[in-house]
């Protein structure tokens, strides 16, 4: 075996057979008080705890142990924290590899006549490489690396040069120098803009080189190192212009913890018989509504987002109910009822089955309600749904299901079609979702009110009789229905047992809503605000089902999950515990990612009462006790 294989067997392997260290990044910290908190704090044997300062700076994750005063510039903890911030900006750590690096790390390697080239971001506690020649490893401690004094280098010097690092009084003890792996190096900071060092281009051999580099290679790194930052720029600048889509979706991610608590809340408000017995029919109304508007906003959220991702999803048809969508667009127009009054007319020629998106024709009724109740100048608007005949472009005739709102507009709203449709304030929900239906859409004066139309193609379902929708044709006032069979008849509440859950959710409202409904089945629970508390919580107890959130502060629940794991193996090997992940990032991505740390099943959020009960009655958790658990 070659000097250059072997050492690039030891670069591909952890330093020692100890268990792996979880290095810190400043993407682990949510704000910015939180990364001062830790750079200020020396580093415990607990990852993360900031409990005990210490004030050897060498006990600090980032600081370099040992330095070099005539080419080290010293960092201060806001300096720090202002370059950790900045680096944070460019949305590079833990990203996937990307070509334009790796091209540049292969033509470094070339250029320079060495085995390994590496381009690299010097984070918290780790150097994170984002493009690498000759080794596979994408982090290292930062404090074990050369890279961490290249991004320390005095603004007056250019490049670190290491001829022969154990004659180096810095590197002569570094793990990587006294395994052969590492003799020469050299390297150059990759300065951004602001002026900061975030990173480092570096090529180093495993052969010393007693004339380093010529004055043209160091030219070469140089302008590599500046076309390295040039693409990561780029880089940035491309995330950013992708940054209100994100945010949309990130948005509506976090809307599903919040929406997913209430429909569980209100799902047990319903079935809890002992309340219904203390409200009225009006009451009972009104809880059965609320249920109803917050799983329509359910769904309205999940099409929303699965637009934004333009999954083929949203632009699905599949058989409607015009009854059900009928209650639906009442319930909208009653929810968004102010100082105008609604007044809904319904076609008694609908067929009650169709083919179509129900979600977006909620849509477009939404947007239209909305922007008459907005413009209105009178005390009440007119929403029409029609059965109406029409030609296509083939001058076949077919049906159009047509939603029309009419209403007198006030004196300073511009009726033109021009502004209508092309106001973000105004009608573009309507035209995308016309547009999705393959429909048209269109406004057009009536006397000193104003038509505002949208037209999709009606498809009746095949083989079924065009039967009327239950409704009387004419207007109809929008009060908030009473359901006509009152509140649920008596059901027996499971009675208590000696079945535990455990909950390890960050947010109070969630995890108290979860526990309120495994109590409600039966089960006596425990709650954990985060990973690290959860961790606790499962070592010092078992459980018959355990409910872990993904994303959580302090520790989140896939390290919870793998640091469980490991100590169950060693320290309880008879008996696995039955962990279900939940998350509202609804992906293969994640439940791979849930199942490769060690849970045993996965459930999107929102988690519904039904969703728990199809957990608990599981072959794994149903009349199973945690006698029963454990392996024989």
């Amino acid at each position: 075996m070659t000097e250059v294989e072997t050492a690039t067997d030891l670069l591909n392997q952890p330093i020692s057979s100890a268990s792996p260290v979880r290095y810190r990044s400043v993407l682990d910290f949510p704000t910015e008080e939180a990364l001062r908190e830790a750079l200020e704090c020396g580093v415990t044997n607990e990852i993360p705890s900031f409990a005990t300062p210490q004030t050897d700076p060498e006990d600090f994750e980032w600081a370099l142990p040992k330095t070099d005063p005539i080419t080290t510039e010293a960092q201060t903890v806001d300096e720090e924290l202002e370059r950790l911030m900045c680096l944070k900006s460019y949305c590079l750590l833990d990203a996937d590899r990307e070509e334009v690096f790796d091209r540049l790390a292969r033509l470094g390697k070339r250029a320079l006549r060495v085995p390994y080239c590496n381009v690299s971001l010097m984070d918290f506690s780790r150097q994170w490489v984002i493009a690498c020649e000759g080794t596979d490893q994408r982090e290292y401690a930062r404090k074990i690396t050369m890279c961490s004094h290249t991004v320390q280098l005095k603004k007056t010097i250019r490049s670190l040069v290491i001829k022969d690092a154990t004659e180096d009084f810095r590197f002569c003890e570094n793990p990587f120098v006294q395994a052969g792996a590492v003799r020469f190096y050299a390297g150059a900071p990759l300065i951004s803009p602001e002026g900061y060092q975030i990173g480092s281009f570096c090529v180093f051999d495993p052969l010393s080189r007693p004339n380093g580099l010529s004055a043209a290679e160091e030219a070469t790194l140089l302008d590599l190192a500046t076309l390295a930052t040039r693409e990561m720029v780029r880089y940035r600048d491309a995330k950013r212009a992708m940054i209100p889509e994100n945010l949309i979706i990130s948005t509506s991610h976090e809307l599903r913890t919040p929406l997913g608590a209430l429909q569980l809340a209100l799902t047990l408000l319903t079935e809890d018989t002992i309340l219904h017995e203390q409200l009225d029919a009006e009451q009972h109304g009104v809880l059965v509504n609320a249920k109803r508007t917050s799983d329509l906003l359910a769904q309205l959220c999940e099409h929303s987002i699965d637009m934004l991702r333009n999954n083929p999803r949203h632009r699905g048809l599949s058989v409607t109910s015009t009854s059900t969508l009928r209650e639906q667009i009442s319930l909208i127009a009653t929810l968004l009822n102010r100082r105008v009054l609604v007044e809904f007319f319904v076609d008694k020629n609908i067929p009650e089955s169709i083919l179509s998106n129900k979600i977006s024709l909620l849509q477009i009724a939404l947007n239209l309600i909305d922007h008459g109740l907005n413009t209105s100048s009178d005390t009440s608007i007119e929403l029409r749904l029609l059965k109406k005949d029409a030609q296509d472009t083939a001058h076949q005739l077919h049906d159009e299901l047509v939603f029309e709102c009419l209403f007198r507009p006030s004196d300073e709203v511009d009726i033109s079609a021009d502004v209508i449709f092309n106001d973000h304030l105004g009608l573009q929900s309507l035209v995308y979702w016309t547009s999705v239906l393959c429909g048209h859409y269109g406004c057009a004066p009536t006397g000193n009110n104003i038509l505002v139309y949208s037209a999709v193609p009606l498809f009746t379902v095949a083989n079924e009789k065009s039967t009327a929708c239950p409704v009387n044709e004419g207007k109809t006032c929008l009060e908030i229905p009473v359901p006509s069979d009152g509140p649920p008849k008596d059901s027996t509440t499971n009675p208590s047992s000696d079945k535990c859950a455990l909950v390890i959710e960050d947010s109070l409202v969630v995890r108290k809503t979860i526990t309120r409904a495994l109590k409600s089945l039966g089960y006596s629970t425990k709650e954990a605000r985060d990973g690290l508390e959860g961790l606790k919580c499962l070592k010092d107890s078992v459980y018959d089902v355990v409910l872990c959130d993904f994303l959580m502060p302090v520790m989140d629940g896939l390290d919870c999950m793998k640091q469980y794991r490991e100590w169950e193996s060693k320290e309880r090997p008879s008996l696995r515990q039955y962990i279900v992940g939940m998350s509202a990032h609804i992906s293969s991505e994640a439940s791979h990612q849930g199942f490769e740390a060690g849970m045993d099943d996965f459930r999107p959020k929102p988690i519904s009462i039904q969703t728990l009960e199809e957990i608990l009655e599981s072959d794994r958790v149903k009349n199973k006790t945690i006698a029963q658990r454990i392996k024989q």
